[in-house]
């Protein structure tokens, strides 16, 4: 197409028309864009390929799931464009998905939860720690992964007026949650 644009360009149209989208998911965007190399970056959409596609997201993916969440960003990213006429096609959607196996979540024994909380301890005037600092601050970050299954992302998202360990639950925002919807978990 004569009015194609380079990858580059499709990302910042993108980010920059895309109101409706959450922070996250913009924010996701942007790290991909920054993950792809130059070269690709510098490329018109009408002569992307899904063979170039597939080989630079095995570049730069190291999992299953992370190849197929960057496959669909970047479709999104070229749908858009081609909505907007900039291309015929989306070499990102024809890129074949990789298959995921399930893998069993790994939960911590008691024994692995309490070495993980007695371990967040005041390290400053230790001699055998490698770093003198204290870990205490640490402790509610691990019992709410521990005990009420928050995800580490989201606990580092989460604002402590959105935990009240005296009545509970735990309000995890949209702002602050991997699928972007209000998630209440008991205490």
């Amino acid at each position: 197409s004569s009015k194609s644009i380079n990858l580059d360009q499709a990302f910042t149209r993108f980010v920059n028309t895309r109101d409706d989208l959450s922070e996250i998911y913009l924010r996701s965007i942007i790290k991909l864009a920054e993950k792809l190399p130059d070269n690709l970056m510098n490329e018109m959409l009408s002569d992307l390929t899904r063979k170039r596609v597939t080989a630079v997201l095995n570049d730069i993916c190291s999992t299953g799931p992370q190849f197929n969440a960057d496959r669909a960003r970047l479709s999104a990213v070229i749908g858009e464009a081609q909505k907007d006429g900039f291309c015929s096609g989306n070499a990102a959607r024809e890129v074949r998905k990789r298959k995921l196996t399930e893998a069993r979540p790994h939960v911590l024994t008691v024994r692995q939860s309490m070495a993980v909380l007695k371990a967040c301890r005041d390290f400053r005037d230790s001699s055998t720690a490698p770093y003198p600092v204290d870990c205490r601050d640490a402790i509610p970050a691990f019992a709410l992964q521990l005990f009420a299954g928050i995800r580490p992302n989201e606990v580092a998202r989460l604002a402590w007026k959105n935990v009240d360990f005296t009545r509970g639950p735990v309000a995890v925002p949209p702002s602050a949650a991997k699928t972007s919807d209000w998630r209440y978990i008991a205490m």
